[in-house]
């Protein structure tokens, strides 16, 4: 929330791999991190009921941002992947105009010898 009032002020996150439970060094400026705790703790073995009972001490608004920002990252990562997938296709791309310019050039060329 600081972050979000105070000019010249902005929100950082470091992502991290709750499958994995181990950091991606990943830093993401510009976006709130969230806790995983509760996520964690259930990987970790943690009985459900103590997560059920400690969610209890959390607002409502923490838990309404706390999945804000994570639909946020969720988005994020699908248009990371978008991107990913939007620069194979436009580097295929490319290469296939190469080549086709190639072949007409050569094409040219023969037809200028005929």
């Amino acid at each position: 929330m600081y972050a979000m009032t105070t000019e010249n002020v902005q929100n950082a996150a470091m992502e991290f791999d709750v499958e994995k439970l181990e950091p991606t060094y990943k830093l993401i400026i510009g976006i709130s991190g969230k806790s995983n705790a509760f996520e964690i703790s259930k990987k970790l073995g943690l009985d459900e009921s103590f997560i059920i009972n400690a969610k209890k001490f959390i607002s409502n608004n923490e838990l309404s941002f706390d999945k804000l920002v994570s639909n946020v990252d969720n988005r994020r990562k699908e248009y990371e992947e978008l991107i990913i997938e939007q620069r194979k296709i436009l580097s295929f791309n490319k290469k296939i105009k190469e080549e086709y310019e190639e072949k007409l050039e050569k094409f040219n060329k023969q037809k200028e010898k005929r």
